[in-house]
């Protein structure tokens, strides 16, 4: 199962790629971005805020840190196949050592899974 989220990052994505431009807050901007095709994020001065501001859309990712603070939201589709068996190794765990903190060994034991 995929789902579209928003990773924030410090800077600003590079000049070129604008697709539109518009005060809101970063919350709407996220409805605005999904709803635009081809947007891959969005950006604004300032560090992150919920107050409306003026919002660049961007249809390319990148990112650059400058002298001037700037907050960028970048669109990314995230799969979450593998919480299933993330889900069941730790019953598994739980369930043949009850009250044992094994959770760093799990963690251990899943990330060697997946390289």
């Amino acid at each position: 199962m995929c789902e579209a989220v928003f990773f924030t990052h410090n800077g600003f994505i590079s000049q070129g790629g604008d697709m539109h431009k518009e005060t809101m807050t970063p919350e709407d901007a996220k409805a605005k971005c999904r709803s635009l095709q081809g947007c891959q994020g969005f950006c604004h001065r300032g560090p992150p805020t919920d107050y409306p501001i003026e919002i660049v859309f961007k249809g390319k990712w990148d990112n650059e840190v400058g002298s001037e603070k700037w907050t960028s939201y970048q669109l990314r589709e995230v799969c979450k196949a593998c919480v299933p068996s993330t889900v069941h190794v730790r019953n598994q765990y739980q369930e043949t050592r009850p009250g044992a903190d094994r959770s760093e060994e799990i963690q251990g034991n899943l990330e060697n899974m997946y390289v």
